[in-house]
């Protein structure tokens, strides 16, 4: 099965969520900023989906960007994007452009996962592609509240 990147300028269509996902909690807004490497794409490896890598980086004000690089047909082909991010009430909306898409995420420590992804889908859109990502270490806090507090300068 081979699998394509969206990027969502060039994209037609608009993806919902499926509305049953409880709204994003001030924990998990929290959580999202950051460099995030693509691990699984709907369970399996990125390489069967002509994947090399896939990284999105979520910033705290609400851009992301990413950058992948593509295998087998499309081998050294590089594809970058860009757009904005924003917690809704049954999920994120990732946008590009005039494009959007609702994406139901969920995070375990330094685990993230994305229903539907904000950027990868099959030729046509659909089915919807899962996807699970893993923080690039050094690149965000996975638990703000498990990191120690800042030291107070004197003098």
């Amino acid at each position: 099965m081979r699998l394509m990147l969206l990027l969502l300028v060039a994209a037609a269509t608009v993806s919902c969520g499926d509305g049953s996902a409880a709204p994003p909690t001030d924990a998990l807004v929290g959580e999202l900023p950051g460099v995030w490497e693509v691990v699984l794409v709907d369970g399996g490896a990125p390489s069967a989906f002509n994947i090399r890598s896939h990284t999105i980086t979520l910033d705290a004000g609400g851009t992301w960007r990413s950058e992948s690089t593509m295998l087998g047909p499309w081998e050294g082909t590089t594809l970058k994007a860009s757009g904005t991010w924003e917690r809704q009430s049954n999920g994120f909306n990732f946008t590009a452009g005039a494009n959007a898409r609702i994406v139901v995420v969920s995070s375990a420590g330094s685990t993230l996962r994305f229903h539907p992804d904000p950027m990868l889908t099959r030729p046509g859109g659909s089915p919807p592609v899962d996807t699970e990502y893993r923080r690039v270490p050094g690149s965000g806090r996975a638990n703000p509240a498990l990191q120690p507090p800042p030291q107070s300068r004197r003098g």
